[in-house]
C-alpha cells in the first residue's frame, strides 16, 4: 500500500504481477474489439465496460501487515 499523492487515497501496489505466467499474446486479448480477422468473445456494441476475473492475487491476507497505519488508524484490514 502506499498513499497516492494526487489523489488522496491509499492504493494498493503490486509489482510482482507484470512478471504473471499467463499473458496472452496480443491478437488473443480478451478486451480487444474485433478485427483483422478476429471475432472478440463480446461484441463492441454489448459492452460500455469488460472485466474479467484476475487469475493471479494481488494481495495475500494470511500475509497482511497489521502494523499498516490502515490498521493503526482502526480500519478494517483489507
Amino acid at each position: 500500500m502506499r498513499l497516492d499523492p494526487l489523489l488522496d487515497e491509499w492504493v494498493m501496489m503490486a509489482a510482482h504481477r507484470q512478471h504473471r505466467a499467463f499473458r496472452p499474446a496480443e491478437e488473443n486479448c480478451p478486451f480487444c474489439p474485433s478485427g483483422r480477422g478476429r471475432q472478440a468473445e463480446i461484441s463492441a456494441a454489448s459492452y460500455t465496460v469488460a472485466s474479467s476475473e484476475s487469475l493471479s492475487t494481488l494481495a495475500d491476507p494470511e500475509r497482511a501487515d497489521i502494523r499498516h497505519p490502515l490498521v493503526a488508524a482502526g480500519l478494517k484490514t483489507l
